[in-house]
């Protein structure tokens, strides 16, 4: 999303991360409800580090992320989220949207370090 518009031209964002991440699906319920699963389990998501579902991340506009971040079943991110994997959506609010070019140095609290920095 900060380096490149992929993310941007993609029709939808769940259609997006089901074609860029092997082995993730997103399953219906008897009851309608969509959810993404990963080895068939939950996967969690987080939209700026607040956790969310899959209705909410379906009506973010693809143009407005900055970032996603992708961890693979086995990585524990919260409690319980090792088995389905954890997606992290960062939109571009705050200082990503304020900046009009990409930048290499941000912050990202609770996910690494205090500074990562991109290569």
């Amino acid at each position: 999303g900060l380096e490149s518009d992929e993310i941007a031209r993609a029709t939808d964002l769940l259609s997006y991360l089901t074609s860029k991440v092997a082995g993730l699906q997103i399953k219906t319920g008897d009851d309608g409800i969509s959810e993404f699963q990963w080895r068939k389990h939950k996967t969690e998501i987080y939209i700026d580090e607040i956790k969310a579902d899959e209705e909410t991340a379906s009506y973010i506009n693809p143009s407005d992320i900055a970032m996603i971040k992708v961890y693979e079943p086995g990585v524990m991110v919260s409690f319980g989220s090792a088995q389905g994997g954890t997606i992290a959506i960062y939109l571009k609010n705050g200082s990503y949207g304020n900046n009009k070019k990409p930048t290499n140095h941000f912050k990202i609290d609770g996910y690494t370090g205090l500074y990562n920095i991109w290569k």
